[in-house]
């Protein structure tokens, strides 16, 4: 993918050896005001730390996801990852057991951006318990989760929060 986008000709391939050596990349060339370029996957809590800018990439294209997965390749052009999905399983009980929830979680959806913030915000500074994280998210993102459930149980929730 390097060579497809001709990155090669501007820029040198670096692998910084870990996550958290790319982690701690980032954070250093931030503090010094440098730029830098490079490919992160999300949601984490890095993206949601710092102001990113995601550029745009062609399509994803399967015939190339061989080649990309080679350090040296020399053939691909320039494609994209594709999409990762996500599924919300339950055991076959749960359906009976909880039906109200079973039919909640459907409803629940998540920008990869929304849960950057969140992993941020409960990361190294605040070092939130997942309550924390849940009431944080409740009080500052009424406009996503007030639209998976009835006003009366949006109603109950809100006041609940105050």
């Amino acid at each position: 993918m390097f060579h497809g986008y001709v990155l090669d000709q501007h820029y040198r391939l670096y692998s910084a050896g870990s996550g958290a050596a790319l982690d701690s990349a980032i954070v250093s060339n931030d503090k010094q005001k440098k730029p830098v370029f490079y490919y992160y996957w999300g949601p984490s809590a890095i993206l949601g730390k710092y102001d990113m800018v995601q550029l745009k990439m062609n399509d994803y294209d399967p015939a190339n996801n061989v080649c990309y997965a080679e350090a040296r390749c020399q053939t691909s052009i320039a494609g994209g990852y594709p999409e990762g999905e996500v599924k919300t399983l339950v055991a076959g009980k749960f359906k009976q057991q909880a039906p109200a929830i079973y039919e909640f979680l459907p409803k629940v959806s998540f920008e990869n951006d929304t849960v950057n913030k969140l992993l941020a915000w409960r990361g190294e500074d605040n070092k939130a318990e997942p309550k924390e994280v849940a009431e944080h998210f409740l009080k500052n993102n009424q406009d996503i989760w007030k639209i998976w459930v009835p006003k009366d149980v949006a109603d109950t929730v809100i006041s609940r929060l105050n």
